[in-house]
Parts: C-alpha cells; sequence; structure tokens
C-alpha cells in the first residue's frame, strides 16, 4: 500500500478485529489492550455480585436455647437498614434476606419499628465488623440490637439467652457458639451473631461499645454462585492462569464457596487480611 492509505488501511484492519472479537463477546475499545491481556498471569475477582449473584438467602438461625429463633430475626430486623418496597424488601442484600425470613414468620420490619422506634445507630464498619442500633420500648428504656461478625459480636457479650432469660456466659458457652459458627461457614454460609441488651438510659458510650451484651443466635445465609463461574475458573487454569478470590467472608466460608467454584484445593489456599499484612513484598 502506498504511505497514504496505510492508515485507513489499519483503523479498517482494527476495526475488522474489534467486529470479530464482538461476535465472540468480547467488547474491547482499545484493540492494543487485547495484548496486554493476552500477557495476563493472574486474575483477582471480587466474590459477591461478581462470583455470586449477590441474592442473600437465610438457611440456618441457631440459637443457643430451643424457642429462640423469632429473637434472634427480630434482633436481626431491627439493627438494619432494609426497607420495605412494591416487591419485597430492598437495600443490602444480606439485611434484606433477613428482613425477608423475619416477615415469612410474621415479624415484619415496620411493625417492629413501630413497638420500638429507633433512637440512633453506629454503622457498620470494617475495624469494628458489627453494627448496633438503639430503640425505645414501650414499656420504657431503650434495647440495643447489635448484629455482626460473630468474633466481633461474641467479645462484647456477657451473657447468653436461656430459656429463662439471660445468664452468665461460660467459657464452653462462647467455644460451642464459635463452633457452630465455623460449622455453618464450612458450609458455604456467611454467617452473622445477633446480640442485644436492655439499659434504662442511652449514653453514648453504650452506643460506641455495646458492651455486656446478651448472645442471642448465629444467622447462615448463602449467596448462590453465578452461572458459568466454575467453567471460566476452569479455562483460566487451563490457560495457565490464576485466579484468586477476594472477600470479606469468614476464612471458612471463603474456603467453601472457593472450593465450590474451583478456586481452592482441599482445605488449602486461603490468606487472611491479617495474614497478609504481615508478609513482606517478596513474600
Amino acid at each position: 500500500a502506498i504511505p497514504e492509505g496505510l492508515p485507513a488501511i489499519v483503523t479498517i484492519v482494527l476495526a475488522m478485529g474489534v467486529g470479530r472479537m464482538a461476535k465472540r463477546n468480547a467488547i474491547i475499545k482499545r484493540l492494543p489492550a487485547v495484548e496486554t491481556l493476552g500477557c495476563a498471569s493472574v486474575i483477582c475477582s471480587d466474590k459477591t455480585g461478581t462470583l455470586t449473584k449477590n441474592q442473600m438467602t437465610v438457611l440456618e438461625v441457631w440459637t443457643p436455647s430451643p424457642g429462640l429463633r423469632g429473637q434472634a430475626l427480630a434482633l436481626g430486623t431491627l439493627c438494619g437498614d432494609a426497607k420495605e418496597g412494591p416487591g419485597g424488601y430492598v437495600g443490602d442484600p444480606t439485611e434484606t434476606a433477613i428482613a425477608q425470613m423475619a416477615a415469612r414468620e410474621g415479624l415484619e420490619k415496620a411493625q417492629l419499628e413501630r413497638d420500638m422506634p429507633r433512637q440512633g445507630e453506629a454503622p457498620f464498619d470494617s475495624v469494628r465488623k458489627r453494627m448496633a442500633t438503639c430503640h425505645s420500648l414501650p414499656a420504657g428504656g431503650t434495647l440495643i440490637a447489635v448484629k455482626g461478625a460473630p468474633e466481633a459480636v461474641l467479645s462484647r457479650c456477657t451473657q447468653v439467652q436461656g430459656p429463662q432469660g439471660p445468664r452468665p456466659m461460660t467459657e464452653a458457652d462462647r467455644r460451642r457458639i464459635l463452633g457452630v459458627g465455623s460449622d455453618l461457614a464450612a458450609k458455604a454460609l456467611r454467617v452473622l451473631a445477633v446480640a442485644y441488651k436492655d439499659t434504662p438510659k442511652l449514653s453514648r458510650e453504650d452506643r460506641e461499645t455495646e458492651s455486656e451484651l446478651i448472645f442471642c443466635g448465629l444467622i447462615g445465609m448463602e449467596d448462590p454462585p453465578r452461572s458459568g463461574v466454575k467453567a471460566a475458573v476452569a479455562e483460566c487454569k487451563r490457560a495457565g492462569i490464576l485466579p484468586v478470590m477476594i472477600t470479606g467472608d469468614h476464612a471458612a466460608t471463603a474456603l467453601a464457596i472457593g472450593k465450590r467454584l474451583g478456586f481452592a484445593k482441599e482445605n488449602s489456599g486461603v490468606i487472611t487480611g491479617s495474614e497478609l499484612d504481615r508478609l513482606s513484598e517478596a513474600e
């Protein structure tokens, strides 16, 4: 081609390449990016909403004594920001799943909040790993409802709910609760603990520390994998690419999901954020 025609030819050929890739479900704005992608040896992917559907469903509600299921679901519902919409609850998938399960068992969030209006909250954050809300009780006083990671909630509990009311928590109780939590996580469930306390007068410290709580139960939820993910992970491995799943879930939950999707082998391949922080750059 004469030099003057070269830019047009290159543009047309690149456009044809983009068209061919689009027919294979790959939309590329800059074709040279394909060359960079071809050199990829590791792919890191978020889990929730990417590898999974982000459609949480409550599968397990465990309580230390029989008959506390309703109380655990009510606490989990109150300590959340899910809103009731035309087609059900909307908001964070974890909180909507709890509210929907509670509603199916006759505990509508709107009625719970009419009976116990919210006074304030301490939002969830990655350091505290729990959320707390404060509610006015019909007979006076304040209810503090807490939900979060089992370890984070349990560390703030000094009592456990029993059939006749709260009783002091023992080390055996803690081991049992953490053991149940690990068992639920091993089933690829996301696990939250719920706890509460009644206080005659709300102070700033109560909202921030959520101390001397009464443990009430564990709620296990499933987020089903997206179709085709397992095949895509296997295809990456055949191509010599290492796929990595990144998640904020408990290590046992992450391992169970990773094994199901083909990321991890039996009881291997998991590293937590705190362990990662301790590694050197070379490691």
